[in-house]
This record gives structure tokens, C-alpha cells and sequence, in this order.
């Protein structure tokens, strides 16, 4: 045996975004790669600002130094804590530059197969970086290979004495059945099913010969071809129905009818078919090997994942049958140069049986070598191994969803789109492996429902049933803290309180929504006085009442006391009697009655005793401050005096404007007499005589 050879490359990735300096935090998610559990890397700003830090999650973080950069550190989270929990720390802190997951990088290391440089196939389809992320297939996915045989066991008949295949030692076989000699030991006795079988799942990294696709899966042998590679269309109906009855999983057929076999010549293989399909069956065939623009049955079947070949130069071979029954293609070989020999990177090599020149006796199938074969039948297991690493990735996967993740994941050649010779395109394993079913930025191996874009790593929990961070717990949708049989999703407004919760009894001034009705009884303050009923307001619609008010005598409980108008008393003397006034609801009494005083504005002192201060007017000079019927803007020219008032009377000569009309009244005083003479009763002083005549004076 060749000693094991070992190509590693080392790839270690920079991003250039996550060292620029730049003003926008950057903060990284894993986008389905593999980091370091339990730690992210952060730079912060300045060393200041990282010893502050350091010192401030001294309790829960352990700061690990990195020799890029001394601002930059590894930082060990809480076992509690998620990596992207501890991002979105980082992302809300303003001393941090960015902040982000510790990458993984590992060695590309093609397995230690010896012949695997020969494997072009598998390096054109990116099976490399495809083991990276699902390194083998699982046991629980049966594939049945619809051949002539599989030299899965060391067995003698009459027919001859078989051996197993050196490179399938390990592989897993279930439920074998030879349809052309009617017995349970599927061997194979030209090669063909041995060969297609290797690319499914050849046995791997166990430093012997050549790789397969889905190394550790189950293989259902079923031979319904015979030595010469013909088998008919009953037997195939046969193979089809036992490999379904016996629980495969995937159906490969290498193989197919002449051009011009349909549907309606071959009723039994139709109806296989449909039964095959409707119990979740999925079904990969051939193309056909003619070169016409024909797809051959079974592969032509709807129901069924046709498959075309390209040869190294990712080109289609020119036997490939095509036409718009074609859905894929993948690696089948073809000689390229013509030389009539399959060297290089002609063929697809895998491990098979040396056919024996028969001359006489009993033919022995026990010389095997790695033969390169061409041809659709082996383009066709390329997609069956890749259809088994996708179930074993996500069991649940059906014929649409790997039809889907083929149609979009494959590498577009041709025309763009789906076209009659390459179909939707050439498999890339890795990126079928790798897809992205919601859009979500994380494939399947890191996505714990790729079917909903809600769900994926970092992502916030909300209320629908799922476990929407993919970390395993269904927190909120399934936790109720307070044991009150109610959780958030389910109206808990506080899930620490067991006396919160939907339906509860409200109780008055706990401060608490005890209903999670959005309404309590803790009532606010209606009246905008300061106090509310659960602080002690008697009456929160008027504002005059509420705890430490001053009462006043109004027959009302102005301080919330339970007492009304309590220890309110005055001193008559100051109103309208004599002795001591108490306030008995909302009146004075006590008093004894006199003359009521004048009743002066706005003092708080009910002087006239009718029940009420007079208010004052906002204008001053509209007040009669004495009270005798005129205000100064009624003309009362002095309003301190009750004597002056419009139309009152005037008094002469004593200088005040009784009236106010503006000046005081004069007195009138007596005519003086013309004649100097004293009166003298006997004359007559009208200046005539007494006989008519008069004295001149002239």
C-alpha cells in the first residue's frame, strides 16, 4: 500500500473591515462558520478605556491578552452567556471600537485516500469544503442501488464465488435482492453497480484507494441487471417496490430505456414510480448515453432527478442525452482527447470488479481494481451521494427541498438559467451543504429551523412557539417564573409576582396591574391636587380636599381628617357680634347678634355675617371701600369718605366737593344799601315824597 499522502492548505481569512478604523461599531455574527465557543474578541478604543473595562467585568469575564495589538483582547464569557449575548454587550459599550466572534480556521485536508488526486469529480464539485461542514453520511439514510449488483459480501453459488470489495469494507448493507436470479445475494458480476456504488459512498479516510461522497451511509444492493448490464421493465418494477418497502430513502438508477420506450410501454415501471414518490422516495436516474436531445426513461419521469454528465472541463460530454426532461448535470468523464484511452482526467475512477475471461468452471469475482468509467451512469450517483449528505444533514428534507437546494445552489453554465443541456447546472456540494433556505444569513448546520427566517443564531426570543436564538431553550414561550400558570407569551405582565397574571382579582392601591387588564385601582390623581385615593384623598374630584390641607369653614373635610370644620373658631369682634364664633357646618355661629359691620373685600372675614367674604373686584376703583353706593369709577371722588358722592348735597363754603361735580358751593352773601341814610320808618325810601314828589339831589 502507497504510504498516505496529506495536502494541507492552510487558509486563515482577514477580513480588512474589521480592522479599519471606522466610525460605525462593528459587530460580527458567525454567518454559519465555526468560531471559538465561549469567547469573542474585542478592541477597544484606547488603553484607558480596556483597563476600565477590565476592571469593571473583573467578576464575570476574563480579559486574555492577543499579541496583534494590546488594545485588543480575548475575552472569556460566563457559562450562562452566548457568544452573541456577549456581542450585543460590546455593541451598546461606547469604548469598544468592534467587536467579534473568534473565528475558526482549519486545515483543508483532502482525505488520506492514496488515489484520491485522481478524483477530479470530487474536486470540481467542492466536496472538500463539503466535508467541512457534514464530514460523512449517516447510517440511518438507506440509498438502493437499482444495478448489477455491488460486491458487498464474500459469497459462493453456482453462479461464482464473490468477494466483497476491499474499498467498501465498513460500509453498512441492508436488504439486498437479485431480481435476476431471484435470490437475496445481490452480487455483482460485471462492475457497473460496484462502481456506482464507490461515488456514493466508498469507503474514506481509510488510507486504501478512493473516496465516496456520503462514506458511512447504508447501501440497499438490488440487482436487476444482469452480466451483461440488461435487465427488463418487470424487473425493474420489482427493485423499485422492494427498495421502497424496505425503507430506502434515495433510489439510484444508472440506468435507462432504449429512446423511444414511454410511459405507456412500460405501465409497471410507472406505477413503481408513483408508488415510490407518494411514500417520500426520492428518485435519481440517467440521463442516457446517446447524445440526443432526448432524456430516456425512467429518468425522463417527472417524479424522478434526471442527470446529465460534464466532463473535467465543466462542459457537457458529448454522449450526455438532454432536453427538457434535463434537471442537473455533474462529473461523468468523457475522453476528451480522443486517444481512446480513460487516463487522467478522463474517466471517473472508483474501485471495481476485474471482469474474469471465463473458459471453463465457475467464475470468481475477486480481482478488483480502480478503473476509470465514463458515462451519465456515473454522473448520476454523484447527485445520490449528495442527496444522502443532505438527509443526513436534515432528515427531514423532502424531494422538493433537495430539488430546491440543487436547483439553487448549482453552478449556472450555459445559458443563464435552466437551459436543455445543463438543466439548472452543475452540483456544487458545498454550497448545497452550505444553503441558506430562509435567507437568514445561516445555513442549516447552524440554523435550528432554516425553514423560518425568525430563527437563527443571536436572534430575539419573541412569543411563537420556537426557539428563535437556537440555543435550545424555548424562553419566553415556555417558562412561567412565578409559578402562576401563566407566562409572558401568555399575558403574564409580570412573571415574578404570582399575584399578577391574567385573570387575577384586583386589589385596590398595591400599586400593581394585578389583572394585566392594563387597568388597576390604584387610581391616579384625577383632581391634580397632589394626593390620590390610595394616598389618602377623601375626594379626588375636588380639588380643595387632600391630606394636610388647611379646612377652612365650609362644611367639607378639607384635610381628609374624617372631621368637618373641626377647632374653626373667631372673635366676634372682628364680624358682626360680640363673644367667640365656631364654625359649625359651613356657618359661624355663637355670636351675639348686633348692627352688621361693613363687609370689607377679600380679608377671609364674612363682616356682614351673610354668609360669605365679599370678594374684591380686579379693579380697585371699582370698589366701594365706603359703602356709600359709588366706586371711583362711578364718579365717587373720594371713596374714603361716605359724605361725597355724585348727586349728594353740597355744602356751601366748607371747601370739599360734596357732589363731585368739581368744585365746593359758595355761600351767597347780603346787597349792600344805597342809602347811607339809616332807615327811618316815616320816609318813604323809594326816593318820592309822600305827596308824590321827590327831593333832587342834582
Amino acid at each position: 500500500m502507497k504510504k498516505a499522502i496529506f495536502i494541507i492548505t492552510l487558509i486563515v481569512i482577514f477580513t480588512r473591515l474589521a480592522f479599519a478604523e471606522v466610525q460605525v461599531k462593528d459587530i460580527n455574527i458567525s454567518n454559519g462558520m465555526d468560531y471559538v465557543k465561549g469567547e469573542v474578541i474585542v478592541k477597544f478604543k484606547n488603553i484607558r478605556t480596556m483597563k476600565k473595562n477590565k476592571e469593571s467585568f473583573s467578576n464575570n469575564m476574563k480579559f486574555k491578552n492577543t499579541y496583534s495589538h494590546i488594545n485588543i483582547k480575548r475575552i472569556s464569557i460566563p457559562k450562562d452567556m452566548n457568544e452573541f449575548e456577549a456581542l450585543e454587550i460590546f455593541k451598546d459599550n461606547p469604548d469598544v471600537e468592534y467587536a467579534h466572534l473568534n473565528y475558526t480556521c482549519k486545515a483543508h485536508s483532502e482525505p488520506n485516500d492514496p488515489y484520491y488526486s485522481y478524483q477530479w469529480n470530487f474536486h470540481l464539485i467542492n466536496m472538500n469544503r463539503a466535508w467541512n461542514i457534514q464530514t460523512k453520511g449517516s447510517d440511518d439514510i438507506i440509498v438502493a442501488v437499482l444495478d448489477t449488483g455491488v460486491a458487498y459480501e464474500s459469497f459462493m453459488d453456482l453462479s461464482g464465488i464473490y468477494k466483497q470489495a476491499p474499498d467498501l469494507k465498513g460500509t453498512v448493507f441492508c436488504h439486498p435482492y437479485d431480481f435476476i436470479n431471484d435470490d437475496l445475494h445481490a452480487n455483482d458480476d460485471r462492475g457497473h453497480g460496484t462502481h456506482v456504488t464507490g461515488t456514493i459512498c466508498q469507503s474514506t479516510n481509510n488510507d486504501e484507494g478512493l473516496a465516496g461522497m456520503a462514506y458511512g451511509i447504508s447501501i440497499m444492493p438490488i440487482k436487476v441487471l444482469d452480466y451483461e448490464g440488461i435487465g427488463s421493465s418487470s424487473q425493474l418494477a420489482d427493485g423499485i417496490y422492494w427498495a421502497v418497502d424496505h425503507g430506502a430513502n434515495v433510489i439510484n438508477m444508472s440506468l435507462g430505456f432504449p429512446i423511444g420506450v414511454i410511459p405507456e410501454l412500460i405501465p409497471q415501471v410507472t406505477k413503481a414510480i408513483n408508488y415510490a414518490y407518494e411514500n417520500d422516495v426520492i428518485m435519481v436516474a440517467s440521463s442516457g448515453n446517446e447524445g440526443e436531445g432526448i432524456v430516456s426513461y425512467p429518468a425522463a419521469y417527472p417524479e424522478i432527478i434526471s442527470v446529465g454528465a460534464v466532463h473535467s472541463g465543466d462542459v457537457v460530454a458529448n454522449y450526455s442525452q438532454y432536453g427538457i426532461n434535463l434537471e442537473i448535470v455533474a462529473p461523468g468523464g468523457e475522453d476528451i482527447n480522443r486517444d481512446g484511452y480513460l487516463l487522467g482526467t478522463d474517466g471517473i475512477y472508483q474501485q471495481t470488479i476485474n471482469i474474469p475471461q471465463i473458459v471453463i468452471g465457475t467464475p470468481i469475482y475477486d480481482d478488483f481494481r480502480y478503473r476509470p468509467y465514463i458515462g451519465t451512469s456515473m454522473a448520476a450517483p454523484h447527485v445520490t451521494g449528495l442527496t444522502a449528505l443532505l438527509l443526513s444533514q436534515n432528515t427531514s428534507r423532502t424531494i422538493t427541498d433537495i430539488r430546491d437546494i440543487l436547483h439553487t445552489t448549482s453552478v449556472d453554465l450555459g445559458s443563464m438559467g435552466w437551459d436543455e443541456f445543463y438543466g439548472y447546472g452543475r452540483i456544487d456540494a458545498f454550497s448545497a451543504l452550505n444553503y441558506d433556505k430562509d435567507s437568514d444569513g445561516f445555513s442549516y448546520d447552524v440554523d435550528c429551523d432554516d425553514n423560518d427566517s425568525n430563527v437563527y443564531p443571536g436572534a430575539e426570543e419573541i412569543c411563537d412557539g420556537k426557539d428563535n436564538d437556537c440555543d435550545g431553550n424555548l424562553a419566553p414561550d415556555e417558562i412561567d417564573a412565578d409559578a402562576d400558570g401563566f407566562g409572558i407569551c401568555e399575558g403574564d405582565c409580570d412573571d415574578t409576582d404570582p399575584a399578577v397574571h391574567p385573570g387575577a382579582t384586583e386589589i385596590t392601591c398595591d400599586g400593581k396591574d394585578n389583572d394585566c387588564s392594563a387597568v388597576t385601582l390604584d387610581d391616579p390623581d384625577a383632581d391634580s391636587d397632589g394626593a390620590s385615593l390610595c394616598t389618602g384623598d377623601c375626594d379626588d374630584t375636588d380639588p380643595t380636599r387632600f391630606p394636610g390641607n388647611v379646612e377652612v369653614c365650609d362644611g367639607i373635610d378639607n384635610d381628609c381628617d374624617g372631621e368637618v370644620d373641626e377647632d374653626l373658631t373667631q372673635s366676634c369682634s372682628t364680624i358682626c357680634g360680640t363673644g367667640i364664633v365656631t364654625c359649625q357646618n359651613g356657618e359661624w355661629l355663637g355670636c351675639d347678634a348686633q348692627q352688621p359691620a361693613q363687609e370689607i373685600c377679600g380679608d377671609g372675614i364674612d363682616q356682614d355675617c351673610d354668609g360669605s367674604d365679599l370678594l374684591c373686584p380686579a379693579d380697585p376703583l371699582d370698589i366701594d371701600n365706603d359703602a356709600d353706593g359709588y366706586t371711583e369709577n362711578e364718579g365717587d371722588c373720594d371713596d374714603t369718605n361716605q359724605n361725597i358722592y355724585p348727586g349728594t348735597t353740597e355744602i356751601c363754603g366748607d371747601g370739599i366737593d360734596q357732589d363731585c361735580d368739581g368744585s365746593d358751593l359758595s355761600c351767597p352773601t347780603e346787597e349792600p344799601d344805597p342809602d347811607p341814610i339809616p332807615d327811618n320808618p316815616s320816609e318813604d325810601n323809594s326816593g318820592n315824597g309822600g305827596n308824590g314828589c321827590f327831593i333832587s339831589i342834582f
